[in-house]
């Protein structure tokens, strides 16, 4: 029973080390939205039989960056302009009242812990870019983290998984851990000369800033691919 309980342990390891992996693939772009995710071609690629590979597909689907597609099996979640606009109403809602409900409820504590993290944000470059969008989640998850209201954050992290792979296309933005420090640094100044009212402002103004680059960059990506669909096309 122990080499068999040993044995799945090994799996379900291989499995989550093969899904980070994929997960730093599609953030940085190395894996595209809606490439196919082939588990012939990922278990040749790590040296493993299917069956992880299987499992680690399985777990990028449950953090929303992966989806299964009919006759289409299992691809990078694609881009799509309406998800955006949808996802984007959905955090700006959901976000905003959250960090109303817990901003006059932070600790000094969180105060610190949101300091903490700003100081790190700032010692990253954007060659470190996953890091880097940990942290920017972990601020804003942070300052709504005493809203007691469970079931709003926990839509609140869903939402995060949601608009993960649409956030990697800020990797390509010049200066957007600057500017996203910036941001950051009003807000966590505004909170503690607790002016809330000007909080949640700027919050607001960077999600929506957010959702208009992250707009762009979509319209970019789809048309681009069309383009590139045209050429192919008359080629053939």
């Amino acid at each position: 029973m122990t080499e068999l309980n040993n044995s799945i342990n090994e799996l379900k390891n291989v499995a989550q080390f093969i899904a980070h992996k994929l997960e730093e693939m599609i953030l940085t772009g190395e894996l595209a939205p809606g490439q196919h995710l082939i588990q012939t071609d990922i278990a040749t690629q790590f040296g493993v039989s299917r069956l992880p590979v299987r499992d680690a597909l399985k777990i990028l689907e449950k953090r929303e960056l992966a989806v299964t597609q009919p006759r289409r099996g299992v691809i990078v979640r694609p881009l799509n302009l309406q998800e955006v606009s949808d996802l984007y109403e959905l955090r700006r809602l959901l976000e905003s009242h959250a960090f109303t409900r817990s901003v006059r409820n932070l600790t000094e504590q969180d105060i610190a812990d949101v300091e903490a993290i700003l100081q790190r944000q700032e010692s990253f470059s954007m060659g470190q870019f996953i890091q880097i969008l940990d942290l920017d989640e972990q601020f804003h998850i942070k300052l709504c983290s005493r809203c007691e209201n469970e079931e709003i954050k926990s839509s609140l992290v869903k939402i995060w998984s949601r608009i993960r792979v649409l956030r990697s296309l800020e990797r390509d933005w010049d200066d957007w851990n600057k500017n996203s420090v910036k941001s950051h640094r009003g807000i966590l100044a505004a909170i503690r000369a607790q002016d809330y009212k000007k909080a949640r402002q700027l919050l607001e103004e960077g999600i929506d800033r957010a959702e208009n680059k992250i707009t762009a960059s979509v319209k970019a990506v789809i048309a681009l691919s069309a383009q590139s669909d045209l050429t192919k096309s008359a080629h053939n």
